[in-house]
C-alpha cells in the first residue's frame, strides 16, 4: 500500500534520520531498518492494509533516536510535529514504539532495570502497537543472527518480550521472535 501520506511520511522520517547507520553493519539506518520492517509489516494479515500502521512503522525510531538529549520538550516537539503531520493515531502509535527508559533518560538505572521498566510499559500499549513492537524486535534479531551476534542480554529480553506482548491477534509474530531468541540463547550458550 503506498498513499500519499505515506510517501510523505517516508520522506520526513528519511530526512530526519539521514546519515545515521545501523550498529551492527553500518548500514542506512532507515532504508535497512525502517523499510525493511515496512515491507514485513505490508505482509501482515491484520495490519498490512492499515496506513497508520506503515506510517508507524517508517516513523517509529524518530523521536527516540533524533533527538540529542532526549529531553521531554525535544520529545514532545517531535510528537507535536507528527501529530500535525500524520494524525493522532500514528503520534500515539509512534509514543507506544519509543522506549520511554533509555539510558540517556535515565542513567541512573542499570540496563535489567530499564528494560523491566520498560517492558512493563510496553504490556499496556494499543494492541497493534505490540504487534508493530514485535516485529521490530524481529528484525533486530534478525540482524543479530546475521552477524553471529550472539548477545544472551537481548536474546532474554526479547524472550521475555515475545511471551509478554503476545496475545491472540499476533501470536504468529510473537512466536518468530521466540523462536529468535532461543537460536540466539542457544548459540550464546555454546
Amino acid at each position: 500500500m503506498t498513499t500519499n501520506k505515506l510517501l510523505v511520511a517516508i520522506q520526513w522520517a528519511s530526512k530526519k534520520m539521514d546519515g545515521m547507520k545501523r550498529k551492527k553493519n553500518n548500514r542506512d539506518y532507515f532504508t535497512d531498518h525502517c523499510m525493511r520492517l515496512l515491507g514485513l509489516v505490508a505482509r501482515d494479515p491484520k495490519y498490512g492494509e492499515d496506513e497508520d500502521a506503515a506510517i508507524i512503522i517508517v516513523c517509529h525510531d524518530v523521536v527516540e533516536d533524533c533527538t540529542e538529549n532526549e529531553t521531554d520538550d525535544e520529545r514532545h516537539e517531535l510528537y507535536d510535529e507528527i501529530a500535525d503531520l500524520f494524525g493522532l493515531s500514528v503520534m500515539e502509535g509512534v509514543h507506544d514504539l519509543t522506549d520511554e527508559f533509555t539510558k540517556k533518560r535515565h542513567p541512573e538505572k542499570n540496563r535489567a532495570k530499564r528494560k523491566e521498566l520498560e517492558l512493563e510499559r510496553q504490556k499496556d500499549i494499543r494492541d497493534r502497537s505490540k504487534c508493530l513492537k514485535l516485529y521490530d524486535r524481529y528484525i533486530n534479531l534478525g540482524d543479530m543472527i546475521e552477524s553471529g551476534d550472539w548477545n544472551m542480554v537481548t536474546a532474554r529480553e526479547s524472550w521475555d518480550m515475545g511471551f509478554h506482548l503476545s496475545d491472540p491477534d499476533n501470536w504468529y509474530i510473537a512466536i518468530k521472535v521466540l523462536e529468535r531468541a532461543a537460536f540466539i540463547r542457544d548459540k550464546a550458550a555454546k
